[in-house]
Formats: C-alpha cells, structure tokens, sequence
C-alpha cells in the first residue's frame, strides 16, 4: 500500500498533447475525402444539383488540401475569407435540394470550413448531420468525438466515439478510438472502464504515448503509483514536445513522493523546473506550479523547512496568478502543516484557520477536512481543550463526514 501523504496534494499534470480547436483544424484533410468530395460533386453536378464549376473547385481546394495539409492554415485572413464566402454560397443552394448525397458534401465542405476557421458553432452545425456509413463516417463521428471531449461534452463524445468504433475502417484506426473512449471515461470519473480501453491492443507511434500516458493517470487514480511509473515512463520515449516531457515528469515525480521515493521525486521535479524556466507560458507556468508544490513535501521530508515554505510560498503566487482557487487553499494549508513541524503552532493556527474559510467558501472538502483535523490536533496539544471541542462541535454539526 502507498504510504499517506499528509498534505495536500495537486493530483497529476493531465495535459498531453491535448489539441484545441485550432489545432484540430491543422489536421491533415482526412485520406478518404478527396476523391469522396470529388465523387459526390460531380454526380449532384451532373444531377443539376450543383453548377459544375462548383464540383470543379471543390475538387480543386480538398486537392490541394490533400498535397499540402497545411495548405488552409497559410492563407492569409483576406484568402481565407474569400474561400469561406465561396463554401458558404454553395451550402446555402445545397441545403435546398433534395438529393439523397446531399449531406454527405455538406458534411465534408463543414470540415473544409472546419479547417478554414474552426468554432464551436461549426461543431454544432456540423453535429445536425449524419454521414451515409462508410469510411467518411469514421472521420466525422472520430472528429466529433475529439470536438466534443475538448468541450467537455462528455456523454456526447461518448456516443460519436461509439459510431466511431463502429465505422472505423482498420484495426489502427480502431485503436484511436478506444484512446478516445478511455480519455472519456477517464473525465466522466470511471477509471475502471478507461482502463479497459487503454488495455486494449495499443495503437502504434503518437497513439500508443498517448495511450501509455493516460494509463497512469488511470493507475494514479486507483493509487497504484508504481503502476503509474511504469506507463509514464512507457510513455516517454515518444514525448516529443517539451510540455509533454514536462507532464511526465511532473507525474513520476508525483507518483514517487506518493511511494516515499524522494530522491526520485526531487530529479524529476527540479528537472521540470528547469525545463520550465527557459520557456513562458501558462502551460509551463502550470507545470512548474505542480513541481514547486510536490517539492515542498519533498523538502518538508528532508527536514528542510526554509526551503519547503520557500517552494510552498513560490506555488501560492503562482495559484494567485493563475486564479487556482484550490491550489491556493492547499498551499496555505500546507504552509500551515508545515508550521507544525517547525514549532510555530501559533502560526499554524492562523493559517489552517485561513485554510478553512477559503475551502468552505468554495466547497472544497479535502481543504474543509485537512484544515479541520490539524485544527483539532493542534489545539489538542497545545491543552486548549475546550476550544478543541467547540471546534468539533461546530464543525461536525457542519460536516457530518468528519470525525
């Protein structure tokens, strides 16, 4: 069993190279659209449906888009304005005819327009289509799922990840929608069935890092933190990007404090802190947030409380500024444990007691429960002991989860 980590703890870093909207719009043209595009155009063109000069430019723009994927991304604002107007005119007289392709072309000119400028508008147009089976719809119902996970649409990227599955041409193709279904379960707060998807056979190169990532994040959350270790370092030799090498970092070191390995904790820890001083932004900004606050309790363990309360007090700045409303109560929390050890009770006191309003103000119950029980210890020990019962008193009336 791991060993109890007093203090209040920020949980693992989650982001993996997880892609935003924009970033999703700088995905290749999916492989089956060109010729599906070209297919369909030109039959509603010869139908009557379309001007064939329509069916000849639509063959032209996913062409282009095929050869050079970020073809959309370079146009400047004017280019792509003009090329949005243009789709926009030709869904506008599509959407009036009755022909059974219809949808399947305005399905796939809203992912061309997807890539031109991406919104969560678009996603919901998008989302009152539904593709004829095949490989196209593969694309758009794994497509959606992704859209709707990043919007924290949980139950519905759940069914498009299942149509997904479904139509899912091959068996890599498959694999990536299991990673979905996993990372879906995982933030609906079922670790057990995330486990079964990201079990499954792996996909291979960026899929399977993927895939060993957030299998520590399931294994973390079961408190199997040498099981985490494992699949976080499964996942490293693939993390290309410094932010991900940042994650896995904060997250070994995490799950090593959790384990009583400190020595291991404080070289993965420094070495995120240093990877994210030589860069500026909010995600390194967050990483270096989790290290700081894990190397507080590394220090703390050392015997080593100046600079415990120097890290504590460097994370709480960085909540400040990040408006982390709990990351702040945990490391005035901390701070205030961290005064126990040190013999300022008195200190202690008023910082466990500023804990405690700050987690009731949002409901916060690891704040509410931490601050209470050392609360109550504390004043134990120092012989105030009917201030100890009146604090019981209150507080259990209060919180019936408390002791």
């Amino acid at each position: 069993m791991p060993q109890r980590i007093p203090e209040l703890t920020m949980g693992p870093c989650r982001e993996f190279g997880e892609p935003g909207l924009e970033d999703i719009a700088r995905l290749p043209v999916p492989p089956v659209m060109p010729d599906r595009v070209k297919k369909v155009a030109g039959r509603l063109a010869a139908d009557g449906a379309i001007d064939g000069d329509e069916a000849l430019y639509l063959a032209e723009l996913v062409d282009k888009m095929a050869v050079a994927p970020g073809y959309v991304r370079f146009l400047d604002a004017s280019k792509k304005r003009e090329e949005a107007v243009r789709l926009y005119e030709i869904t506008s007289r599509l959407s009036l005819t009755s022909h059974p392709l219809r949808d399947d072309l305005l399905l796939s000119i809203g992912i061309i327009l997807f890539n031109l400028s991406p919104s969560e508008k678009l996603v919901e147009l998008l989302a009152s289509m539904r593709p004829a089976k095949g490989p196209l719809a593969y694309e758009f119902h794994s497509m959606m799922a992704l859209n709707y996970l990043l919007l924290e649409r949980l139950d519905t990227a759940a069914s498009h990840a299942e149509e997904a599955l479904e139509s899912a041409p091959d068996e890599d193709q498959a694999a990536y929608v299991r990673m979905l279904k996993g990372c879906i379960a995982l933030r609906q707060g079922n670790p057990e069935s995330a486990i079964t998807f990201f079990d499954e056979r792996k996909p291979a190169g960026r899929l399977r890092t993927l895939a060993s990532f957030y299998s520590g994040i399931v294994r973390y959350e079961k408190e199997d933190y040498e099981g985490a270790i494992r699949h976080f370092e499964s996942a490293r030799p693939g993390a290309g990007d410094p932010l991900d090498r940042m994650a896995i970092g904060c997250n070994v070191g995490a799950c090593a404090v959790n384990i009583g390995d400190m020595e291991k904790a404080e070289s993965e820890l420094q070495e995120v802190s240093r990877s994210a001083w030589k860069k500026s932004g909010a995600k390194e900004a967050y990483r270096k947030l989790l290290a700081d606050s894990y190397m507080g309790i590394v220090s703390r363990a050392h015997g080593d409380y100046p600079q415990a309360e120097i890290y504590y007090k460097e994370a709480l700045k960085a909540c400040i500024r990040q408006k982390n409303t709990v990351g702040i109560a945990n490391q005035i929390g901390n701070i205030g444990f961290l005064y126990l050890y040190a013999g300022d009770r008195a200190g202690a006191l008023r910082l466990l007691n500023s804990c405690m309003v700050y987690s009731e103000r949002m409901g916060y119950w690891d704040g509410i429960r931490f601050s209470y029980e050392h609360l109550y210890d504390t004043l134990t020990v120092m012989g105030h002991a009917l201030e100890a019962r009146k604090l019981k008193q209150v507080y259990t009336s209060r919180y019936p989860g408390l002791r």
